[in-house]
């Protein structure tokens, strides 16, 4: 409401944060490309270790889940150099301590063959999913909220194919299962990197 020629000496004007625009970071795009397929690939490593796990000892098992959990942050420390650390802070509850977190739940719920448990973490992963996909989108305009939601409400359906090949004792499906995660993955590191070379790393 300021009126430039109507100006008195002495009028204090109170002017608002501009947005910063994105800057080009650092990180060499073929760093940042590579770091988001082999943290991806280091997340479901360790998600197959927790898997193994759950027929195992109790300790052996919080071992694992641990280091899974551990996984997912690295996989949220690539976006780190791009987003504001308030983002970051989102990111990490919605992705780490809550899609992580409550996958492995639910892989824990459906090798125990409790299927009202199952469903009811199948269901809170999708709600993080979902967080995860508008948080992401929110930040990146080359995201697409509904791809990375679906990409990443895939991971139940994954887990199950290990649990069912596992409890059948059916070695070529676990491995099968095994390279379904793998594919996983990379599909959605690929996504991801794509994402952040056309914000950060485009010509002009």
């Amino acid at each position: 409401g300021v009126d430039p020629y109507n100006l008195q000496i002495g009028t204090k004007l109170t002017i608002c944060a501009g947005r910063q625009m994105p800057q080009k970071p650092s990180m060499d795009e073929l760093q940042m490309t590579g770091d988001f397929d082999r943290r991806m690939q280091q997340f479901v490593g360790w998600l197959k270790v927790y898997l193994l796990s759950l027929g195992d000892s109790a300790s052996r098992q919080r071992d694992a889940a641990q280091r899974v959990e551990a996984a997912a942050n690295k996989v949220v420390d690539v976006f780190e150099v791009f987003y504001p650390e308030a983002m970051i802070r989102s990111l990490r509850e919605h992705f780490v301590r809550g899609y992580t977190l409550d996958a492995m739940s639910y892989a824990n719920a459906q090798n125990n063959r409790d299927t009202q448990a199952a469903e009811e973490f199948e269901e809170r992963v999708s709600e993080h999913a979902e967080d995860v996909a508008k948080l992401l989108a929110q930040y990146n305009r080359y995201y697409e909220a509904e791809r990375i939601e679906d990409a990443l409400n895939q991971l139940p359906e994954v887990l199950d194919r290990v649990v069912l090949a596992m409890r059948s004792g059916d070695v070529m499906a676990e491995f099968a299962a095994y390279e379904t995660m793998d594919e996983w993955a990379g599909e959605v590191a690929a996504y991801l990197a794509r994402g952040v070379r056309r914000e950060f790393y485009r010509e002009g």
